[in-house]
Order: structure tokens, then C-alpha cells, then sequence
């Protein structure tokens, strides 16, 4: 689990998640979805975005889409919760974003499909600097070079409800010990 002051891992939610949700879009696991909403509502799970897929958010939520009246007001309310950090990206994130950049460059040697965009980058760096745990996607680009590695110990997946039973999701004091068996 990263250094932080959470009981459950922490997650960072990728904007598309967030879209997902609020425009209820069918081809995304949604149950799933509105799992982890119940569990950030009631402040049993950390969730963080960052500023970066806030303002995406609201880029994509367009006046002429359905829902559109409300989600943007729903969105900007909803994640001003205690539980729900919104991160600021700043040098650090954008020095660790080009390694990620680099990385994913050097990766084409042996995945040549492997591509890592900026914004997509800077998300990644984001959940790492802050020590997420948990990065929820459905980009299918980030979710292609996850396992190559260039994520270290991040773990970049779609959004499954419940956690996955391994020693890293075990709170310390578990069965398993304090999850770093």
C-alpha cells in the first residue's frame, strides 16, 4: 500500500471514468462504478483526480448531450467530499510524465504499438508522485503498456468492485499480515 495516511488502498480515477459515470454510458462497467461512488460517498475509500482529468471533465460534458443540464454542476459538488483529492499537477509530475513518455518510446522496441499520450501521462505521473495505489481507466493505450512495467508499482486497471483479493489490497492487520508478504 503507498505511504499514505488511508486504511484501504488509494485510487485515482482517469476523467473517462468519471465520463462514464456521469453519462452513463452502458459499455462501461457501471455497477462497478457506482460501487466505488457508494464507498467514496460514505468516506470508506480515499479517491483522488487529478486537475488535469477535473477540467476534461468538464471539457467533455458539452451543453447539447444528454445529462449535460446537471452533470457538470453534479460533477464539480460531488467532488468536493472529504474523501476526494484533486491534485495539482505541477514540475514534478510533468518531469515524471516525460520519463513515463520516455519509457513508453523505449517499449516500441518490443511492443511497437506501445503509445503513452501527454494527458494521459500526466495522469499516470500524477497517481505515482501522490502514491496512489490504484490508477481506473478505460484508456486503452494506458491500459496496453501497464503491464510492461513503466508504471512501477502503480496498478492501472478498469474499475472491478470488489478489490481484488491479493496482499496488496489486505488492510495491515489482516490475515496476510501488513500486505507487503
Amino acid at each position: 500500500m503507498s505511504g499514505s495516511k488511508h486504511d484501504e488502498p488509494v485510487i485515482l480515477w482517469d476523467s473517462c471514468v468519471f465520463l462514464a459515470w456521469l453519462k452513463e454510458e452502458k459499455d462501461k462497467p457501471l455497477d462497478d462504478i457506482r460501487e466505488f461512488i457508494k464507498d467514496f460517498e460514505a468516506g470508506k475509500k480515499a479517491l483522488q483526480i487529478s486537475v488535469l482529468s477535473y477540467a476534461e471533465v468538464l471539457d467533455i460534458v458539452k451543453p447539447n448531450e444528454p445529462l449535460a443540464a446537471t452533470a457538470g454542476t453534479r460533477f464539480r459538488q460531488w467532488v468536493k467530499r472529504p474523501s476526494v483529492e484533486v491534485l495539482d499537477v505541477d514540475p514534478r509530475i510533468a518531469d515524471k510524465a516525460g520519463e513515463l513518455k520516455e519509457k513508453t518510446i523505449a517499449l516500441r522496441a518490443t511492443v511497437p504499438k506501445a503509445v503513452l499520450k501527454i494527458p494521459d501521462a500526466l495522469i499516470a505521473a500524477t497517481a505515482m508522485i501522490y502514491e496512489a495505489d490504484i490508477l481506473h481507466t478505460f484508456d486503452p493505450d494506458m491500459l496496453n503498456v501497464a503491464p510492461h512495467g513503466i508504471f512501477g508499482t502503480l496498478s492501472v486497471t478498469m474499475p472491478a468492485y470488489p478489490w481484488p483479493d491479493t496482499p496488496l489490497f489486505k488492510k495491515p492487520g489482516s490475515s496476510l499480515g501488513d500486505g507487503l508478504d
